[in-house]
This record gives structure tokens, C-alpha cells and sequence, in this order.
């Protein structure tokens, strides 16, 4: 018997050995045009996606309400501290040398006075606390300082890694008086429920 022809593959029946042979090399997905490499990459691939799957399907614990209290402590501490850095190297210390800051040159020419200053100084306060946890929890994978510290991070609800939009949202909704009241209920507080995420152990 000369062969046998499949579409796209010639395996010769010159004896069992090299038959049987083949036949494993095409059940793990060997094909002469694409080579032993092309068997290595497609290897590789379905590993990657397997130890994707893996992370996608791990068990997710919700953090404690200890846990978030101490991160939530932690972060306040370090934002406040960012800002009176801020305010004694950009307000007090031109103040005490100069007389004067640049905010407040900035200013005078402008109607309100104080009133405008402060208005100015309170959207500033509110930019830096916005960005203090949208730019942590996107650059760090969910997580603050203060997460960190008590190891535990934000995560969407479905597992994924949190993303610059949900960070963004979590940012926002702390900015709403009622937000930490609810974290004592079983939905925890409003920035999880409304951007959909959850804050789970590492």
C-alpha cells in the first residue's frame, strides 16, 4: 500500500511504530506546515490562557470590616500628610520669606478675594483626594498604602483586575457623605456598590 492521504497531511504506513508516533504528535497539535515551534507557541498560549483562567477563578474573601477600617485609617493619615507637605512648602514657608504665595498672586487681580482663594483651595483639596486613590488602585492593582499595609486590594466584581474607570468611580463616590455609613451593611459601602467592585484578602 504506496500511503495514505489526508487534506493536508501525508503519513506513510511504513510501519506501526512511526504510525502511532504521528498520531500522538497530531493529538497534541503537531502539523508538518507549522513545525515543532509553532507546537511550542501554541503550547505556550494555552498555558497562558489556562493561568488566566486560573486567576479569573480564584476564590475571592471579602475583606474584613477590621481590615478596611485600618487601610481606610492609614490612607487619611498619608493624604493628610501629603497635603500639609503641600500646604507648608507652597503656602507657609513663600508666606513666611516673601510676604506673599503664588496662589495668592495668582488671585488678586480677580474678584472675591479670600472667598475665591478658598473656593480655589477646596477644588484643589478635592483633585488630590480624587487622585490619591484613582492613581494607587490603577498603578498598584487595586490597592493603596493603606491597602497594602493590611493586605488586601479592590477588585471588580467578577474577579478582573480593576481598571482606571472603576478606580476612577471608587474615587468619586467617597466624596458622598453617606458613603462610609453604608459600610456597615452586607453591600458594604457606596463606592463598592456603585462602580460594582469588592475589596477582597490577597
Amino acid at each position: 500500500m504506496p500511503g495514505s492521504q489526508n487534506p493536508g497531511i501525508f503519513v506513510r504506513r511504513r510501519s506501526m511504530p512511526v504510525a502511532f508516533f504521528a498520531r500522538i504528535l497530531l493529538t497534541l497539535g503537531y502539523h508538518p506546515r507549522g513545525g515543532i515551534v509553532s507546537l511550542m507557541a501554541n503550547n505556550q498560549h494555552l498555558t497562558e490562557l489556562h493561568l488566566e483562567e486560573i486567576e479569573q477563578r480564584r476564590t475571592l474573601t471579602a475583606a474584613p470590616l477590621l481590615a478596611r477600617a485600618v487601610s481606610f485609617l492609614a490612607d487619611c493619615f498619608l493624604f493628610y500628610a501629603t497635603l500639609f507637605a503641600a500646604n507648608f512648602i507652597l503656602l507657609y514657608i513663600p508666606t513666611r520669606i516673601f510676604g506673599y504665595n503664588f496662589p495668592s498672586i495668582l488671585l488678586r487681580p480677580l474678584a472675591g478675594g479670600p472667598a475665591l482663594f478658598n473656593l480655589v483651595y477646596m477644588g484643589c483639596c478635592v483633585l488630590l483626594y480624587v487622585a490619591y486613590y484613582t492613581l494607587q488602585e490603577t498603578w498598584l492593582g487595586g490597592q493603596t498604602m493603606g491597602k497594602r499595609l493590611t493586605g488586601t486590594e479592590a477588585v471588580q466584581a467578577d474577579g478582573a483586575r480593576i481598571t482606571f474607570s472603576k478606580a476612577l468611580t471608587r474615587s468619586l463616590c467617597r466624596l458622598i457623605p453617606l458613603d462610609l455609613i453604608f459600610a456597615f451593611t452586607p453591600g458594604g459601602p457606596l463606592h463598592d456598590r456603585l462602580s460594582n467592585t469588592i475589596v477582597v484578602r490577597l
